[in-house]
């Protein structure tokens, strides 16, 4: 069964099958992908240091001798497919294939 983007290559005395890769070009301002992360970021914290425990608010959130608290795992699930997605870009990688496949 032969399909249109599978076409046979010569090696040598060997033959294979090679796939078309498409290449797009694209240009992305990564300001507008960093903002976000750096306001999801900022209210995390925020509300963190409003409810950090201490003597006068024993009901707070963090308690240092628990270790990480839950929002920390929390604001890293929200904001680190786009950092992948910045540092990925910002290193030239142009493919948006890989690019949503990361």
């Amino acid at each position: 069964m032969s399909h249109s983007y599978l076409k046979p290559v010569a090696l040598g005395k060997n033959t294979g099958i090679s796939m078309r890769a498409d290449l797009y070009y694209t240009s992305v301002d990564l300001f507008y992908i960093a903002l976000p992360i750096f306001i999801f970021s900022f209210v995390f914290q925020f509300l963190r240091y409003k409810n950090y425990y201490s003597t006068e608010k024993p009901d707070g959130w963090y308690k240092q001798w628990l270790g990480p608290e839950f929002s920390h795992w929390v604001e890293y699930l929200c904001t680190s497919p786009l950092q992948i997605f910045i540092v990925s870009v910002a290193f030239g990688m142009k493919n948006i294939h890989t690019l949503l496949g990361q």
